[in-house]
């Protein structure tokens, strides 16, 4: 039965991290989010009230943080302009606050592996679900998923799943049997017909980093370049056409001046200075970016995590945010840092949390901003816990 349990834990948490890609039918990516929200926040609710001391796995300073922009976002109520999407935001803000402190209190650093695993199972379903629909429509199943970008259709965001396929990636970094290395190079394959170009970026950027600081050896990259240049050969060779590929034609706008996508977040961008410019310490109140830049009470946000911060709840928001952000990397660092073989094992979810954090910097959706909190919440849970005898590290969190 306990088995059972920490099984059903850890995929309701999972379906609440990734519940911005289940929109199919009626069942919207807000209405999973709601729902396996509550399930986790009953699942706290009863493990705090079975063990009360599970309140001091909690890291004190990044909580304390957390519940500040919790309650400036709150008070912000009482002058936002946004008159309606104001509560929807606040309730997005409340269910990634629950993201971030479910695996501290809920979950064990033994669970990281059957985490994985189902992280794993997510992956599975979602590359064989769009691999389907590539070997059956070719390209023509990629207009579907891109017109899905306004969030009013019943298809996951193109940028929301070349999201997940990173996430995945890097979570299953250390799993490397033939049947995980084939599930990655199908993801692999996924996210560049997708064409997110900051995903693929970022992906490759870590990946490079990690190949060079902990992997690396002169005959891996030269077995890496031979392939490379086989594989560029054999594509010559077979004439194959990729001027159908999304994601090397978005590239290649990105020269042209001719980027809407580029174009709208430089606007947006400079939307954003002018709002925090005449609302420098207290913001324009949580959810009202959509009023202030485009005139309009709906889901609206410049692409950027400290522009909208400062923006909604001023610099005053943005302050806390930055201590939490700062607290969270010295604490993580402290720990990887003396427990190096531990950053090796753990090393998925460090890279998970760096992915989020620049996908925040450049596009800061809900469905990015939940995940990066609860990967916090999951470093957090790993970074106190004594690796040689499986306990919690008896340490004043406040000293940290």
């Amino acid at each position: 039965m306990n088995e059972v349990y920490r099984h059903i834990k850890i995929l309701f948490y999972l379906i609440l991290l990734f519940s911005g890609m289940m929109k199919w039918g009626p069942l919207q990516a807000i209405d999973s989010t709601i729902v396996f929200g509550i399930l986790c926040i009953l699942i706290m609710s009863s493990e705090i009230m079975l063990q009360p001391k599970l309140l001091g796995k909690i890291w004190r300073w990044p909580s304390l943080f957390v519940l500040i922009i919790l309650f400036l976002s709150a008070l912000s109520l009482l002058y936002t302009s946004s008159y309606a999407y104001c509560y929807k935001k606040i309730l997005q803000f409340v269910l990634t606050v629950a993201a971030f402190y479910y695996p501290q209190i809920v979950l064990m650093p033994a669970d990281y592996s059957l985490f994985t695993n189902y992280v794993k199972g997510f992956l599975l379903v979602a590359a064989g679900t769009l691999l389907f629909f590539f070997i059956n429509f070719g390209f023509t199943f990629l207009p579907l998923i891109i017109l899905a970008t306004d969030g009013t259709t019943s298809i996951p965001n193109y940028l929301v799943l070349s999201a997940f396929l990173v996430i995945s990636l890097l979570y299953l970094i250390n799993k490397n049997s033939l049947f995980d290395v084939s599930l990655k190079l199908v993801a692999a394959f996924l996210l560049f017909q997708l064409g997110g170009r900051g995903p693929i970026i970022i992906l490759v950027t870590i990946l490079f980093l990690d190949y060079m600081i902990l992997n690396f050896r002169m005959k891996r990259l030269l077995l890496f370049i031979s392939g490379l240049l086989i594989l560029i050969s054999v594509m010559i060779y077979l004439d194959v056409d990729v001027s159908n590929n999304r994601s090397l034609n978005r590239f290649q706008r990105l020269n042209s001046g001719n980027d809407k996508s580029l174009n709208e977040r430089i606007r947006l961008i400079n939307a954003s200075f002018n709002i925090i410019e005449d609302n420098t310490w207290l913001g324009t109140g949580i959810g009202s970016y959509g009023q202030e830049a485009k005139g309009i009470d709906f889901k609206a946000y410049p692409h950027n995590l400290f522009l909208e911060v400062a923006s909604e709840i001023g610099f005053t928001g943005l302050l806390f945010t930055l201590l939490f952000l700062i607290s969270v990397i010295w604490a993580s660092l402290k720990y990887f840092f003396m427990r190096k073989h531990l950053f090796v094992k753990y090393k998925g979810a460090v890279y998970v949390a760096f992915f989020l954090f620049l996908e925040n910097l450049k596009s800061n959706s809900f469905f990015e901003n939940k995940l990066l909190f609860g990967t916090i919440g999951v470093l957090l849970l790993l970074s106190q816990y004594n690796s040689a005898e499986g306990e919690v590290l008896e340490i004043d969190h406040e000293k940290k």
